[in-house]
């Protein structure tokens, strides 16, 4: 049930970047960095299982949310942001990437 915002590390690390190269680009205030696309954990999964190519043994529903679990975390968009930086590595481009890395 839980549907998040998937960002790729190095796609934070370049919105910091941005930050330190001009700072004055951005007016103070806050600022959700991600992709504003929602993806539940569920279409993450098949994802993984698409990349390599055998069921994942998920027992969904075997454990109870917990109090503090965040059910939904979607960076809103935002126009000012969006001119200033926006994420270049897809959700299947960090899953590959991950996977690839991992193998290695």
């Amino acid at each position: 049930e839980q549907v998040l915002d998937f960002i790729h590390l190095s796609d934070v690390v370049q919105f910091f970047v941005n930050i330190v190269k001009s700072p004055e680009t951005l007016a103070e205030g806050e600022y959700h960095i991600g992709t504003s696309k929602g993806t539940n954990i569920r279409a993450v999964a098949e994802i993984v299982q698409q990349i390599i190519g055998c069921p994942l043994n998920i027992n969904w529903g075997g454990r109870d949310y917990r109090p503090l679990d965040v059910m939904s975390a979607i960076a809103p968009q935002n126009k000012k942001l969006n001119e200033f930086w926006k994420p270049q590595v897809s959700l299947t481009q960090g899953i590959l990437s991950l996977i690839k890395d991992t193998n290695e």
